[in-house]
């Protein structure tokens, strides 16, 4: 039956998303492969079952001519940063201040090296995806999106999908993909890209979404910016709702409560940085609470960032 093999192979795609984060696949690539030719089979030779959200249809047509730009729902902004730990203090102490020395839980995660991206999603359904741009306005890059195989066509149906949400979120080509990617370019006397992040910007702003496809990147989403039909109190509220609708979270992600936690997560990070497969250049901290920082929004976030060696 096709609609049980479509709707099978979309859940198989969530398990190895899952499973490729725990380093632990249930489904090896040749299952998959197996299930993915059945599909198109099935769909070759009944080609009024073929839907957008069939996972047969995540690799579209070229772009005829440059990208479109489309204006965020909310600003995509800049964080305020901080190089060392007196700054690190001062940045919980100022928090402290606003909320009248009331306790305060925040949220650390690695600042990945990547590409910015608003996904925006209409009733559940991925409708289109812009780049970060100027922050405010950024170029369509939907058609080479579609081919993550880690971000969502269509949100998992846990709970009633928002009839519009924009979420935040970093595209990224691991470190070990990013070296396969060299080395096969420099064995074809292409030229090689500089590093992961510049391969990644590359890959997501082709006209040939079959270019993007071939570049295996991923994506770890930190946050909602608008949104309608939904609210939550804090943080860590949304960042387990991201995860329950089948949107990837960075694993690395941690509720801190103090500025000596803020320091001993970022100094802990800039320790492991060299065994993490993906490029990061620094922490993000976040304060947890919406409700209170509201009129602080912009100033409640922090980037710490790594020594460079």
């Amino acid at each position: 039956d096709h609609r049980d093999l479509h709707l099978s192979l979309r859940r198989q795609r969530q398990m190895c998303i899952r499973d490729s984060v725990l380093d632990d696949p249930k489904l090896s690539d040749k299952e998959y492969d197996s299930l993915f030719r059945e599909l198109e089979e099935l769909e070759k030779k009944y080609p009024s079952l073929v839907t957008d959200l069939s996972p047969t249809q995540r690799v579209g047509h070229p772009v005829s001519s440059g990208l479109q730009s489309y204006d965020h729902a909310v600003p995509m902004l800049s964080l305020s940063n901080a190089i060392n730990d007196e700054e690190i203090n001062d940045f919980y102490k100022r928090i402290k201040k606003w909320l009248n020395n009331s306790e305060v839980d925040f949220v650390a995660e690695p600042k990945i090296d990547g590409l910015g991206v608003s996904l925006i999603y209409k009733n559940g359904i991925l409708e289109r995806a812009l780049t970060r741009g100027d922050g405010f306005k950024g170029e369509d890059i939907t058609h080479n999106v579609k081919t993550i195989n880690a971000i969502p066509l269509q949100l998992r149906k846990s709970v009633k999908p928002p009839t519009f949400m924009e979420v935040r979120g970093e595209i990224f080509m691991n470190i070990s993909d990013f070296n396969k990617l060299n080395k096969s370019r420099e064995l074809l006397e292409e030229k090689l890209f500089a590093n992961a992040r510049n391969a990644a910007a590359g890959s997501v702003r082709q006209l040939d979404p079959k270019i993007t496809a071939s570049r295996n990147l991923s994506i770890f989403c930190y946050e909602i910016g608008g949104s309608e039909d939904i609210e939550f109190n804090n943080q860590v509220e949304m960042l387990d709702y991201l995860k329950s609708i089948g949107l990837p979270v960075n694993p690395l992600s941690k509720k801190i409560t103090s500025a000596s936690e803020m320091i001993a997560y970022h100094h802990t990070l800039e320790s492991n940085r060299n065994h993490i497969d993906y490029e990061i250049d620094g922490s993000v901290i976040k304060a947890v609470s919406y409700t209170h920082l509201r009129a602080h929004e912009t100033e409640a976030d922090l980037v710490c960032r790594l020594l460079l060696e």
